[in-house]
């Protein structure tokens, strides 16, 4: 190594060990191991080395804080071998964060419209049909809606009193929450509700209805269910609340 060589590296060394060691006069040159520790020798008249890859010597060693001895680079024998890991110990947690974007397919919409003027048959046993159908959501929460019409079927039939009910049916074959409305002879009836749903697997969404009447001569009767749909908006948490003590449960 020539003159100019040698003393950049020596001016190299003198920066680090300046940023290093800050008493006493100790000037110090670094290496980097293969394990991550940083190694220094200082010699006793100041001039720096850096230390070669070789065996430990029997020089004397001094640990910086938070260091272990070097077992990849050695120093002169009256020089002393100076060790430290380049990564500092684990800091505390910082502060939580902001909260993240809405989730991927939260807002997204899938609606569906029934048959229009559909037929049904009153039985009794009660047969819940089909009113509308979403073929396939993914899974996820959901908000559902619901609204549709009914009347009765009059040609030819006496007016008759009846309840209609609807609910909707999830993939897993199990039914939201039925919701009833009360339809008067010779009068029309309407349902509109929200519903939530959390789906663990995609599939589809199926509006079932049907009627009932108030009197075993509705048997063989029939009614209509018109503009139904079935909404569900997929959101990205739902928050239940429980029922309100004061207010009377829904029959």
């Amino acid at each position: 190594m020539d003159g100019r060589a040698k003393r950049g590296a020596w001016l190299t060394a003198g920066v680090v060990a300046g940023l290093l060691v800050g008493s006493g006069g100790l000037a110090v040159a670094t290496a980097a191991s293969e394990s991550g520790e940083i190694v220094a020798c200082a010699g006793e008249d100041s001039v720096l080395r850096l230390p070669k890859s070789a065996p430990p010597s029997n020089a004397p060693a001094v640990n910086l804080p938070g260091s272990t001895p070097s077992s990849s680079a050695t120093c002169a024998d009256k020089e002393q071998t100076l060790s430290w890991n380049a990564v500092g110990p684990q800091g505390p947690a910082g502060p939580a964060g902001p909260a993240g974007p809405e989730g991927p397919g939260a807002g997204e919409t899938y609606q569906a419209i029934g048959k229009a003027g559909l037929r049904h048959t009153i039985k009794d046993p009660a047969t819940p049909e089909t009113a509308a159908l979403i073929k396939e959501v993914p899974a996820g929460s959901y908000v559902l809606h619901v609204d549709l019409q009914i009347r009765q079927q009059t040609q030819g039939e006496d007016p008759f009193a009846f309840d209609a009910e609807c609910g909707v049916e999830t993939p897993a074959g199990k039914v939201t929450p039925w919701n009833r409305v009360a339809v008067g002879e010779g009068q029309e009836g309407a349902m509109a509700y929200t519903r939530t749903v959390v789906l663990d697997s995609p599939g589809p969404l199926s509006l079932k209805c049907f009627a009932q009447g108030r009197s075993t001569d509705a048997v063989g009767k029939h009614v209509t269910f018109y503009h139904q749909s079935l909404t569900a908006t997929r959101v990205g948490k739902i928050t239940a609340y429980p029922w309100p003590t004061w207010w009377p449960q829904s029959q």
